[in-house]
Order: structure tokens, then C-alpha cells, then sequence
């Protein structure tokens, strides 16, 4: 049985949350760094009133073209440096910043939104290695929805409770795959569905320990499978092609088969094997409606058989 979302599927989903929150968290340290690094410039300069009196109402100061309004309040700083960086800060009326936009060619490019209180609620960066990303931030400083595009062209979003924990993350290919990771308040995923660029679709649960208990699939062809497992990820209960049952021990050897044949007028049969999965009886109805029972021995040689 070939299932659509493998183990490894769901853990790329889980390494690709994680990758999405470590660079949230990335945005967030470049732009503090840059940040930093333009007040260093002069790109930001200490928020204050500027005497009006003494200057106009723009002027030039160590390389950093800065802008006042009317009342002398600082409102805007443009800037670059020698080593390549730029960087535009806007202030509000009541002079908190509430814009940067910078450019660093060993980081990337960004952009920060803030609101009135001076929290950053919004981020946007293009990094050095060509991926794009959009945060934004709630007012206690969570991401909560995250948003990436990587230099492969693959796309992600990722959405995060209050608590900063992902519950949601989905993720598509240009190949035409995609996939929905869904995870509870601990951040333990709990239910995926995958379609891959070949028509198949897969939706799987898992218990709180992240292991897989159920799976469904649908073929290309449009046939469907089910499978359910035991808290070891074995395998204990399966149907194929919608006529055929299967039960299989904690070993994953099949100990029960109850099957239909291609029609409804193919006939019925029961089937039970042993530990090591050989046919030891059967019982079936054939296409006649005629019962019978067979019973074989570890040779698999019929010792006994009804008519």
C-alpha cells in the first residue's frame, strides 16, 4: 500500500513551521540589528524637537538628510553609509517612529511598521539569500501569521496562537504539491492533508505523542484507502479498493482478510491466517452461491475441506 503523505512528508511540513518561525525571529533580530546599525549612522536619531530657530526645515548632518515639520518636530531621516547600507525612518506628528525601511547588503532589505505605542506589527524582508517574508505582530509582540517565499519558489504560511505556539502551517511547491499541517495548543501536530503533483491526496490524524493513528488516501484513479494503527505505528486495521478488509497484529502481519470479488456476483470470502501470516482456513460463497470451507496446514496443504 503506497501512502501519499509519508512520515518524512509530515516532518518536512514540521521543519518547514520551524524554519518559518526561526525566520520570523530572524526578521525581527535583522531589523533590530539594522535599527541599530543606522542609529550608529545617524539613520535614527534620538526623538525630539528640533530648534527652529537655528536650522530650516530640512538640513544636512554627518552625511544624514533629516526632515522637520513646521512645529520643529522630527518627522523623517534618510541616510547611507560607505559600507552599503541606506536607511529611511518616518516619525509621526507626535515624533515615534513609525516606519524604517533599510538596506543591508549582508542582510537584505526590510521594512518595519509600528504602531502609536512604538510595538512593530509589521515586517517585511527580503533576505540575502533571495527569499521574501511578511510577519506580522500582534500588540504583545507574537508573531502571529507568518508568510515566506523561498529561493526554490516554494510558499508558506504559518499561523500562531497568542502564546507564539504554530497551529497552522501551509506550504506549496511549483511542482504542483501542497500541505496543511494543523497542531494543537503544545505545537504537536494533529491532522495533515497533502496533495502531490500527481493527483494523489492523503489526510492523516495523530495522537498527542505525534503518532500517526489513522490514514486515509485517494489514488490518482480516484480509489480510496484507509488504514488505522495502534499507539506504536503499526498498522491494525486496513481496507483497499473498498472490497477488501484487512487485520493485522501489533507485528504487522495480516491475521484476517474479508474480501469481495471484482462484482458483487465475483462471491464473498473469509480468510484466516496465522502468526506468520499463513492461510490456515477459509470461508467463501462463490459467484454460484455455493458455500465452502477449506483447511490448511503449515505446509499449506488442504487437511480438510466442506463440500
Amino acid at each position: 500500500m503506497a501512502s501519499v503523505l509519508e512520515p518524512s512528508d509530515l516532518q518536512e511540513i514540521q521543519n518547514r513551521v520551524l524554519k518559518l518561525e526561526t525566520r520570523i525571529g530572524r526578521w525581527r533580530t535583522l531589523s533590530l540589528i539594522a535599527l541599530a546599525g543606522v542609529a550608529i549612522f545617524g539613520f535614527f536619531i534620538t526623538t525630539g524637537r528640533v530648534n527652529v530657530g537655528k536650522i530650516r526645515a530640512h538640513t544636512f548632518v554627518s552625511g544624514d538628510f533629516r526632515v522637520v515639520d513646521e512645529k520643529g518636530v522630527f518627522r523623517s531621516s534618510l541616510a547611507a553609509s560607505s559600507g552599503g547600507k541606506a536607511g529611511l525612518s518616518v516619525l509621526d506628528r507626535n515624533g515615534s517612529l513609525r516606519a524604517a525601511l533599510f538596506v543591508d547588503p549582508d542582510t537584505g532589505t526590510g521594512l518595519i511598521l509600528r504602531d502609536e505605542e512604538g510595538n512593530v506589527r509589521v515586517e517585511m524582508s527580503e533576505l540575502a539569500d533571495s527569499s521574501v517574508g511578511l510577519a506580522l505582530v500582534a500588540e504583545n509582540g507574537v508573531s502571529r501569521v507568518g508568510m515566506r517565499l523561498d529561493p526554490n519558489g516554494i510558499s508558506f504560511v504559518s499561523l500562531i496562537d497568542s502564546h507564539g505556539v504554530t497551529r497552522t502551517a501551509l506550504t506549496a511547491d511549483p511542482a504542483g504539491g501542497a500541505g496543511l499541517a494543523i497542531a494543537d495548543s503544545d505545537g504537536i501536530s494533529r491532522a495533515a492533508v497533502s496533495v502531490n503533483s500527481g493527483g494523489e491526496a492523503a489526510f492523516r490524524l495523530f495522537d498527542h505523542e505525534s503518532a500517526k493513528r489513522a490514514e486515509i488516501f485517494l489514488e490518482a484513479t480516484g480509489t480510496p484507502q484507509l488504514a488505522l494503527l495502534d499507539e506504536n505505528g503499526a498498522v491494525r486495521f486496513i481496507l483497499l479498493d473498498m472490497k477488501t478488509l484487512g487485520f493485522l497484529d501489533q507485528d504487522g502481519v495480516g491475521r484476517l482478510v474479508l474480501g469481495v470479488g471484482p462484482s458483487d456476483a465475483e462471491g464473498v470470502g473469509l480468510f484466516l491466517m496465522d502468526r506468520d501470516g499463513r492461510t490456515r482456513a477459509d470461508m467463501a460463497v462463490g459467484a454460484n452461491g455455493n458455500p465452502g470451507i477449506e483447511l490448511y496446514g503449515q505446509d499449506g496443504r488442504i487437511n480438510w475441506k466442506l463440500p
